[in-house]
């Protein structure tokens, strides 16, 4: 794969969560790219084949219309 097969169109929205809304603790997905910063609190996400545990200052790069959940703490 080449950067010219790559298609790199993301949505940026800054929102700050304690807790996540239902529909996002459920698998979904998104036709543009997430890009996840945590900045307080804890966040646990699941993606196929895919887990992660993020903590303040770490961050996750999900890709479009890739199917995910999480949980916020």
């Amino acid at each position: 794969m080449s950067f010219v097969d790559l298609d790199h169109t993301a949505l940026v929205v800054e929102r700050q969560l304690t807790k996540l809304p239902e529909a996002e603790r459920h698998a979904h997905q998104h036709p543009f790219g997430q890009f996840v910063l945590v900045k307080n609190g804890v966040l646990h996400g699941n993606a196929i084949e895919q887990r992660w545990l993020l903590k303040p200052g770490m961050a996750v790069w999900i890709p479009p219309q890739t199917l995910h959940s999480g949980e916020a703490y």
